[in-house]
C-alpha cells in the first residue's frame, strides 16, 4: 500500500541486533543463493513474523516507476542494490523447516545472485563442471544470464525471491 516501507527495509528494520546468521547451504556456497542440492537452512532468530506480508509492500502496483516482476526500479542502484542484499540475507536466514523451491526455481535464483553480483560467467568452463553435475548445472544456469545488467539482476532476484516467498508461504521464526 502507498506509504508502505519495502518489505525488505521492514525486515532489516525488525532483524535483532548482530543477526548476521544463517547460511543457506546445498547448492551453492554463495552467500544468498539458495540451494539446489540441500532444503538444509540455517536457524534464524528474526523476529519478523511473516514475509508474505511484507513482501507485498514492494508490489509496485501504481508506481509509475515499477518494472519486470513489479520491482520497483526507479529509485536508483543503490536502493536495488539494498533491496538485493537484504534478499539475500532473508534467503540464508530462512528456517529448515521452511519449505524447499524446486532445483529450477534455486538455479534461477542462484544465477541472477551470481550476475548481480559477479557479471558474466567466464567463458571458459571451470574445472569443477567436468566432475559436479551440480556444478555444471550451476554453471549453465549463470551463463544464460550473460549479458543481464547487475541491476537487471538485483531486480530480477528481488522479484523471483518475492514470488517464492508468496508460492511456499516461508515465515521467519520469532
Amino acid at each position: 500500500g502507498a506509504g508502505k516501507a519495502p518489505w525488505w527495509k521492514i525486515w532489516v528494520r525488525n532483524k535483532p541486533e548482530g543477526d548476521t546468521s544463517a547460511h543457506h547451504s546445498g547448492l551453492g556456497s554463495d552467500s544468498g543463493a539458495p540451494s539446489a542440492g540441500s532444503s538444509a537452512r540455517s536457524r534464524s532468530s528474526a523476529s519478523v513474523s511473516s514475509a508474505t506480508e511484507l513482501a507485498s509492500a514492494t508490489t509496485g502496483k501504481g508506481n509509475a516507476n515499477s518494472g519486470a516482476g513489479g520491482a520497483k526500479i526507479g529509485a536508483g542502484h543503490a536502493e536495488s542494490r539494498a533491496a538485493f542484499e537484504t534478499t539475500a540475507l532473508f534467503v540464508r536466514s530462512l528456517p529448515a523447516s521452511a519449505p524447499s523451491a524446486t532445483n529450477a526455481e534455486k538455479l534461477e535464483a542462484y544465477a541472477l545472485y551470481k550476475q548481480a553480483k559477479e557479471g558474466d560467467a567466464p567463458a571458459s568452463r571451470p574445472t569443477s563442471t567436468l566432475r559436479s553435475l551440480t556444478a555444471r548445472a550451476k554453471y549453465n544456469a549463470w551463463v544464460s544470464k550473460r549479458g543481464m545488467s547487475e541491476k537487471d539482476a538485483e531486480v530480477a532476484y528481488v522479484s523471483l525471491i518475492q514470488q517464492q516467498t508468496e508460492k511456499y508461504k516461508w515465515r521467519l521464526e520469532k
